[in-house]
């Protein structure tokens, strides 16, 4: 009978080597166990996330919120590698980090090969042009034309924005790793006509810089997107793990006092109850 099961486990094994090879392989919640720590990979961006050139130190609404959720856990947090939007669901695949720790906008290409923990924010997205350019208030159609550029960052939501809903404009792409700065900087200097980026980098621009860009005039904002930290696809229980954590500092305020420090203006997940 024992001779019977190892040829059987021998032969699956080379029938279905892909099988045998996912059966041994540690999930990521055995190995945060198994370590006491998550891996983070992450993008810097502006006051989401920020790290000092010159001694390293981190900052920001993600980093607070990642140290915050990893005591609460009883785990370190181990910031790994900074990688860009367009690579972080390859690298999440490669095991090279358990989680991608910054902000990432929901949308269902990610969707396809990655999962994303509760909602901390919702961002909001405006539209940004030059201070005198009135060409697209109350007129976003008029942003799908040839002779319009937009700016946008390899990888990121709002370069997917660009082309699928303004497919006839102009693109011009910056590397997954350029800042929310550069994107201002060549609009202001005319090398593009619109910027779409979350409100608060726009803001942070115009405050260090005024008179220089606008928000497009609208009834409201472009767009609101839920924003999370990102893991790869299939990891239910690290999944559920980092939920239920996260919940817990929504709902005990614990993350509020986290938004307090860093000022934004994306908006507040609505509470999962209701008082009668």
């Amino acid at each position: 009978m024992k001779k019977l099961l190892i040829v059987s486990l021998l032969i699956l094994a080379v029938v279905f080597p892909a099988y045998a090879s996912d059966a041994s392989k540690e999930s990521v919640y055995d190995r945060v166990m198994r370590t006491g720590t998550i891996r983070c990979g992450y993008g810097l961006w502006g006051d989401y996330l920020s790290k000092d050139p010159n001694t390293g130190k981190m900052s920001g609404i993600f980093y607070d919120y990642m140290e915050t959720l990893g005591r609460n856990l009883g785990l370190k947090i181990d910031w790994t590698e900074e990688t860009g939007w367009g690579d972080y669901i390859a690298a999440l695949r490669a095991d090279r980090f358990d989680a991608y720790c910054t902000l990432v906008a929901w949308n269902a290409e990610r969707a396809r090969e990655a999962d994303f923990i509760t909602p901390i924010m919702y961002m909001r997205a405006d539209v940004f042009v030059r201070k005198d350019d009135k060409r697209f208030d109350n007129n976003f159609e008029g942003i799908n034309n040839p002779s319009v550029t937009m700016v946008t960052i390899e990888g990121d939501i709002y370069s997917k924005i660009a082309r699928d809903e303004f497919p006839n404009a102009k693109k011009l792409q910056l590397s997954q790793l350029a800042t929310e700065a550069e994107l201002f900087l060549l609009l202001y200097g005319k090398k593009a006509d619109v910027v779409i980026t979350e409100n608060s980098a726009g803001q942070n621009f115009m405050k260090s810089n005024p008179n220089k860009i606008r928000i497009v005039t609208a009834n409201k904002p472009f767009r609101s997107i839920p924003s999370s930290i990102s893991i790869r696809g299939g990891e239910a229980r690290f999944q559920r793990m980092l939920d239920i954590a996260t919940i817990e500092m929504l709902n005990n305020g614990s993350f509020d006092k986290i938004r307090k420090a860093h000022p934004t203006v994306d908006l507040k997940p609505a509470q999962t109850y209701e008082t009668k």
